[in-house]
């Protein structure tokens, strides 16, 4: 037995195992040592309190040598991990939502057959692990008697023959977790995706042909810049305007600003954010677009799409917000500007905020502002022509016009107000800290607590703490 050498699984000096990076046998084997009960208890028996200390995996003997059956299996079970992580888009191997890359006649029957691919995949898993544990055990030359300590110890119990399933095993708050596997939150996922086609994140052509997605990588390939469905150039980078070939399928919001302006929902071409994803829906599905829309709202329990991406707690933003944390981490990209009465909404893309986005974003709010009180104006000119009950009539929706007029004006000069403050992002603040100058219009109490961290001095190693002190707001 040897030990590990420290922060990493391979050395040409020192202490540890000899691994060329080139030996992919040798590298797999040692994958599947170290994922083996037998190894995970070596760990535990050093650690305390749950705690790992400096040097615990260094300290930790592993075999000499892994024989010839243990890289397969590793391999194989490595490849078949990461299936489940083909459709997290917060991963670096996402493809497709499990939705999109299922075929069947309604939202219910593609479910049901993920729910039954999932089983049969983590029954192979659990097979496998089975028979790596095994190996392990044969290489740590233990006897049956330790075996079954382990297996108790690890909380792991003999199913069948090979098979070992884990019996309690509560998740790690800083492990990842795939998708859950249930239809609403299959139908959130989707129509994440949605929005990040409508953004230019993901490329909607590899949903129509899966042969476009670029092979995947090896378990010890560098990681790419983008995920395998990204929209990305020829280099492997986020696309841009000029490098999108013709004939695209979708428009694209370039700027990172969409609207939620039910007037123009009908129109795919317009900037409103329903009618950007019902355009993915309607080219992914055709004809039975409509019937896939009413079951993603069934599954939410929402009247319609805009309700959905309109409410703050119970709708879009607050799925997004759980999906793109994780521990402390809280790192949402596609962000909710949103009226007090959520009458009018802009949303925005995180990755190409810059020093204009908000004054894109204000353009397009008096834009909205300039039509509506145009339809005020004619409400009011025709009112004198009514009579009666159908005067009347005319009058509350004279009225209902008349706060609308008011709720999207006091919108905008909010949105003018954040822009004028000219406080631009420096994406290696993160998103919490870019997020902060719009507290006022963003629905997350993180925003607003983050800006008063700001104003009294806080993170001061930040770009947007220079900033905030260069203009002279930091509150004393």
């Amino acid at each position: 037995m040897r030990a590990l050498p420290a922060g990493c699984i391979f050395a040409d000096k020192g202490p540890g195992i000899f691994v060329d990076e080139d030996d992919k046998d040798t590298l797999f084997g040692l994958l599947g040592v170290t994922n083996a009960s037998a190894f995970k208890m070596l760990i535990e028996l050093q650690m305390a309190f749950g705690s790992y200390e400096v040097g615990v995996i260094q300290r930790t003997p592993v075999p000499d040598s892994f024989g010839d059956d243990l890289a397969p299996l590793a391999h194989c079970a490595h490849d078949l991990q990461r299936e489940n992580f083909l459709p997290d888009e917060t991963t670096h191997v996402f493809q497709l939502p499990v939705l999109v890359s299922v075929p069947g006649e309604s939202l219910v029957e593609a479910s049901t057959a993920l729910a039954a691919q999932f089983s049969v995949r983590q029954d192979e898993l659990a097979q496998l692990q089975a028979q790596i544990d095994e190996f392990v055990f044969d290489l740590y030359g233990l006897n049956e008697s330790d075996r079954q300590v382990v297996r108790r110890e690890m909380g792991t119990s003999i199913v069948s023959e090979n098979a070992v399933v884990d019996e309690d095993d509560p998740a790690d708050e800083d492990e990842e977790a795939a998708p859950s596997n249930d239809l609403p939150s299959q139908a959130q996922n989707l129509l994440m995706w949605c929005m990040g086609v409508a953004f230019g994140r993901w490329d909607v052509r590899k949903a129509l042909d899966p042969s476009l997605f670029p092979p995947l990588p090896e378990p010890f390939d560098p990681l790419p810049r983008c995920a395998p469905g990204a929209l990305m150039n020829s280099e492997g980078l986020p696309a841009e305007p000029t490098e999108l070939a013709a004939g695209y399928p979708l428009p694209i919001a370039w700027d990172g600003v969409l609207i939620d302006d039910p007037a123009q929902e009908s129109n795919p071409q317009s900037g409103d954010i329903v009618a950007r994803v019902r355009g993915v829906l309607t080219l992914l599905w055709d004809e039975r677009a409509d019937a896939i829309e009413r079951e993603l709202c069934a599954a939410l329990g929402v009247r319609d799409l805009r309700d959905y991406f309109r409410h703050p707690s119970k709708g879009f933003f607050n799925f997004h917000i759980k999906r793109y944390s994780k521990s402390r981490r809280k790192a949402p990209i596609y962000w909710l500007l949103q009226s007090e009465k959520r009458s009018c909404a802009v949303w925005l893309y995180y990755p190409r905020l810059d020093e204009n986005t908000l004054f894109v974003a204000e353009n397009v709010t008096y834009d909205l502002l300039q039509r509506e009180q145009f339809r005020l104006d004619e409400f009011k000119a025709n009112l004198e022509s009514f009579s009666g009950a159908e005067r009347k009539r005319r009058e509350r929706e004279t009225d209902g016009q008349t706060r609308l007029v008011e709720e999207i004006s006091a919108f905008h000069k909010g949105v003018l107000r954040a822009a004028n403050l000219k406080l631009p992002p420096d994406h290696n603040d993160g998103v919490l800290i870019s997020i902060a100058p719009l507290h006022e219009l963003v629905p997350w109490k993180e925003a607003g607590a983050m800006w008063q961290k700001l104003l009294h001095g806080e993170h001061p190693w930040s770009g947007m703490s220079a900033q905030i002190q260069r203009r002279g707001i930091l509150k004393a």
